[in-house]
């Protein structure tokens, strides 16, 4: 059914760039009264949002946010959403639902009204980690699963954060609360509390390596971790901290190093020199409550009022010069994230013939190659597989020969 009842506000904002700067491309507005929580995308057109109020709901769409479909009706306030393929799990308050089947049915796999789930963390479609607090004292609490939901570990004692966000990156695991920050290494098998009196409430983390990353809090606040998650510091104070017209930052997200975005209450703000310094776009001042990527060219922010803005960096071609643009154009072959971990996307020149990509490493011997279509512009690339360490990369085709490097951090 598609949401002629619910039509969610979409802005769909479509980026591309011949330098750092990017234009808007393209923007349609719908209108609704629902207001949306989370959001999780699987790839760039397939994606699932919740309902922040009794009149929400669970949707999907398929189109890349066109069109959305309502898949469990509006009976509860979630509180979050995670997926990856078909597989999918949402929270409220005590109870824990999930899909195999991409939302067409659902079933609950965990019920206690004592507790209060705020925040699932995903590490593999049946490895999750819930983060929220239990009783009348508000206890801070972690529950783990690595069966899908069918049995549960409670953490409790070792768990100071009480779930005001969430990120995991390949056996990282840091939940954000009051002060503090709890952190696992092991897939959430054991946990560390880092606590500071000058911090806020940590409302957002974006990880982009094992002891690297940002945070954002309820003051509008975005810190920056750069050796670890203990010494942060404010990298938005040169705007005034907070950073006017955010009241609460509550998502972050890097698609290329040095360029990235933070939502929150009131607007959408962007840096290009890795978080020195931001700027507001001011043509969208919603107040968001959540952001996701399906990759690192093409992501989704939601939030109040049902409104959806799309960053879309998908590789366009400039018509006069026939060479690609949407990614940073200092070096058109490219890797994206760099570090990477488990997943990378190699960007280059298209070539006119079936060609080859060769992946190097520092001994000179190729541990991966793989086969580029003619017109072929973006490869991504499983890297799961390659021991930490530095890396080239040769793209050849025709008479066309390129390289990169790109450095694996697991």
């Amino acid at each position: 059914m598609t949401m002629k009842a619910k039509k969610l506000l979409t802005i769909a904002v479509l980026f591309y760039t011949c330098s750092a700067a990017a234009q808007i491309t393209d923007a349609s507005v719908g209108n609704t009264s629902v207001s949306l929580s989370a959001v999780s995308f699987v790839n760039p057109d397939t994606g699932y949002a919740c309902g922040s109020s009794l009149s929400g709901g669970v949707y999907k769409t398929t189109d890349g946010s066109k069109t959305w479909q309502t898949i469990l009706p509006a009976t509860a306030f979630y509180n979050a959403i995670a997926f990856t393929g078909n597989v999918g799990y949402i929270c409220r308050s005590g109870s824990v639902q999930k899909t195999a089947n991409g939302g067409a049915t659902w079933k609950q796999v965990l019920s206690d009204s004592s507790y209060t789930y705020k925040q699932i963390g995903l590490l593999d479609s049946n490895a999750i980690i819930l983060s929220g607090y239990y009783g009348p004292s508000q206890t801070p609490v972690v529950k783990r699963t690595s069966d899908g939901g069918k049995t549960w570990i409670a953490y409790t004692n070792s768990i100071d954060a009480k779930g005001t966000s969430i990120a995991c990156f390949g056996n990282t695991v840091i939940i954000g609360g009051i002060g503090c920050l709890s952190v696992s290494i092991d897939s959430g098998k054991s946990w560390t509390n880092l606590n500071n009196s000058s911090w806020a409430t940590m409302t957002s983390i974006y990880i982009s390596g094992s002891q690297t990353g940002y945070l954002g809090d309820d003051q509008g606040n975005i810190y920056q971790a750069a050796s670890g998650w203990k010494n942060l510091a404010v990298v938005n104070d040169t705007l005034g901290a907070p950073y006017t017209g955010v009241e609460k930052i509550t998502g972050i997200y890097f698609p290329f190093p040095d360029t990235g975005y933070a939502v929150g209450e009131g607007a959408i703000i962007k840096t290009t020199n890795g978080g020195a310094t931001w700027k507001a776009l001011t043509l969208f001042q919603h107040s968001y409550e959540a952001m996701s990527w399906a990759t690192s060219q093409v992501g989704y922010a939601v939030g109040q009022k049902g409104a959806i803005v799309k960053f879309d960096y998908r590789v366009k071609k400039d018509t006069s010069s026939g060479i690609p643009v949407g990614l940073p154009a200092t070096n058109h072959c490219a890797a994206y994230p760099n570090p990477a971990g488990a997943f990378i996307l190699l960007q280059h020149n298209t070539i006119d013939r079936q060609g080859s990509l060769e992946i190097i490493d520092m001994k000179g011997q190729v541990v991966k190659q793989l086969s580029i279509n003619p017109l072929q512009e973006t490869t991504p690339v499983d890297i799961s597989g390659l021991q930490n360490g530095c890396y080239s990369f040769t793209v050849t085709g025709g008479n066309r020969k390129e390289s990169g490097k790109f450095i694996v951090s697991h």
